[in-house]
Parts: C-alpha cells; structure tokens; sequence
C-alpha cells in the first residue's frame, strides 16, 4: 500500500490526475503496472539527488554548529579571562568531544586552533598569560 501512496503523490506531483477509481492491481499494491522501469529509475535519481542534498545542508549545519560553538567558547573566555573559566572551557570541550562523532572530531580539533591562532593574531589583554594554556586545551579535543 506504501507504493501505491508513493506513486499517487509522485503523480499529483508531476500534476498528473490520480486515478478516480483504481484498477484491482492497485488495490493489490501492484504499482508497477502504472510506472514503467524508466519512471522509477528517474523517480529513484530525483530522490537520491534531494538525499544528496539533504546531506550537504547537513554537513554544512556541523560545520557552522562547530564554528559557533568555538568561537562562542573562546569568546567568553576572553571577556573575563581567569583560570575558572579555563576548568570551565576544558570542560564545555571535553563534553562536546564525548557527544561528536569520531569522524567529525579532527573538524572540531581544526577549528578550535584557527579560532585560537585568530585570537593569538588580535593579541586580546591577558593573551601572554593564557594563550599557551588554550592552545594546549586542543589536545582535549583530539
């Protein structure tokens, strides 16, 4: 019946009139009749193609989610610099690290030293004292 459903919402798509009344081989869930090979097949690239693209908005979300989180982290460190709040950025890191897909992690590790090679660049007050500590934080993450 799934089928059936499927090709009905493929016809209204593709503006073509759905069946008033369907054929018994319908009722049967037999779809195959209406649609010929070549129609699936196109039918099944359409729906790779959306999954293909459903997947790199994805990966896109990650990377703007790891960048976000980064810099978000390293910037409340820097608004008030101390040795708390470097426990607490070792922390937030090493809970995200537990959360984040293996695969993922070299992305999040990546990431982390560019925000911190920025930071080293703008040289933020408190940096001398700090900088070599967040640095070393990276090994957290890898």
């Amino acid at each position: 019946m799934h089928k059936l459903n499927f090709a009905i919402d493929q016809m209204k798509k593709n503006q073509q009139p759905a069946l008033e009344e369907s054929p018994q081989e319908l009722q049967d869930g037999n779809v195959d009749s209406i649609l010929s090979k070549d129609e699936i097949l196109i039918l099944l690239k359409e729906q790779n193609d959306k999954f293909d693209e459903l997947l790199k908005l994805i990966g896109f979300s990650n990377e703007i989610q790891i960048k976000s989180f980064i810099d978000d982290q390293v910037k409340q460190f820097f608004e008030n610099p101390s040795k708390k709040k470097i426990k607490k950025l070792k922390k937030s890191l090493e809970q995200r690290v537990e959360v984040w897909p293996e695969e993922k992690r070299e992305e999040l590790f990546n990431e982390y030293l560019k925000t911190i090679k920025r930071y080293e660049e703008l040289q933020p007050p408190k940096w001398k004292k700090y900088g070599s500590t967040l640095l070393k934080l990276a090994s957290v993450i890898k």
